[in-house]
């Protein structure tokens, strides 16, 4: 292209939000590359309109941080963050968990019965457009072992770490995808996600980010697309999977070549992060009030609006997905818990 050029040297790329600057469109320093859209730090505008132009409707979509800097930066990720990458969260107060079935193991001496159980508490994290996503928070998991003899006489029960069995309960795949493994998301909250979060539906596997896998019409897993085409993927308690086939992320919960069942997704633009001070931070996410939320959504609500209503969040009780929590001995990967081995 005429009057390009190169020169090497020492001279910093970097600037305004750790953006690259781009010098061969608009001078030096004036132009800066925010992935989604060049930004024009001249005028504090983009060139091109918000891919998010739909949901923030009271703005221009040639703003930039809903013309309020100082709260709210333009950043990549998923759900609504701190300028520090830690997800924004409420509490509801609301402690819940569960067992999954019990396995069996059978030697000469005689039966090992193990169980895990797992604690939580749910939590609101927010859409960019504000919208609350429940999720779950880990509050306690542990594996119970019962050892019993050849005639079924209980000899010892004992409490042992997940790690310890190759098993985690922080995130399940959905809170992988889209919480950067932080927070368990369930299958009923994914539509809601997407739809409020910046994600264009049913793109072309080449353009998507991540794959939503579904059975019948119902979202029964997930996992992210990396750039080098391959999956990865969490799935409840097992362990991640990393650079897998597609066929081989779907862990079995559904056939990949049905029509209906895989929705390619990519998220538009990059989400909005705001300058949250507040509350207390513990594993990457930023516990806070919906008070503050609220404040910190503020400058994207329409002008001259003193409502701080929170959207309303659809019900919402933990439990472990039927196709996950039933034991099917022919998975070879099985979604969340080990096929059960009945004495």
């Amino acid at each position: 292209m005429p009057g390009r050029i190169y020169t090497s040297g020492t001279q910093y790329l970097y600037g305004f939000n750790g953006k690259e600057k781009n010098n061969e469109i608009s001078g030096e320093g004036n132009s800066y590359d925010f992935g989604a859209r060049m930004y024009d730090q001249r005028i504090g505008k983009w060139f091109s309109v918000d891919p998010m132009r739909e949901v923030y409707t009271s703005l221009s979509p040639y703003s930039y941080s809903a013309n309020n800097p100082v709260n709210i930066l333009d950043a990549e990720g998923n759900v609504l963050k701190d300028k520090n990458g830690n997800i924004i969260a409420t509490s509801t107060g609301v402690v819940s968990g569960g067992a999954y079935p019990s396995t069996y193991t059978r030697s000469k001496t005689g039966i090992t019965e193990s169980t895990v159980s797992v604690s939580y508490e749910k939590v609101k994290i927010y859409a960019d457009d504000g919208t609350p996503i429940e999720a779950l928070r880990l509050i306690e998991a542990h594996v119970t072992i019962k050892k019993y003899d050849s005639k079924g006489n209980l000899l010892s029960t004992s409490k042992e770490s997940l790690s310890k069995h190759g098993y985690e309960a922080v995130s399940d795949c959905h809170g992988y995808t889209f919480a950067k493994g932080k927070l368990w998301i369930n299958d009923d909250q994914v539509n809601t996600l997407l739809d409020h979060d910046g994600y264009t539906r049913n793109t072309t596997e080449s353009k998507a980010d991540a794959v939503i896998l579904k059975k019948g019409g119902a979202v029964v897993h997930s996992a992210v697309r990396n750039k080098d085409g391959t999956y990865s993927n969490d799935a409840g308690i097992l362990t991640l999977e990393k650079n897998v086939s597609l066929p081989s992320a779907s862990r079995g919960l559904t056939d990949v070549k049905t029509p209906g069942n895989v929705e390619f997704v990519d998220k538009k633009g990059s989400d909005k992060v705001v300058n949250a001070t507040g509350g207390t931070v513990t594993g990457g996410v930023r516990y806070t009030t919906e008070a503050e939320v609220q404040k910190l959504l503020k400058p994207a609500s329409a002008p001259g609006s003193s409502s701080t209503s929170t959207p309303s969040v659809p019900k919402f009780d933990f439990k472990m997905p039927p196709q996950r929590a039933a034991a099917n001995a022919t998975y070879v990967k099985p979604p969340i818990i080990l096929p059960i081995k009945k004495p």
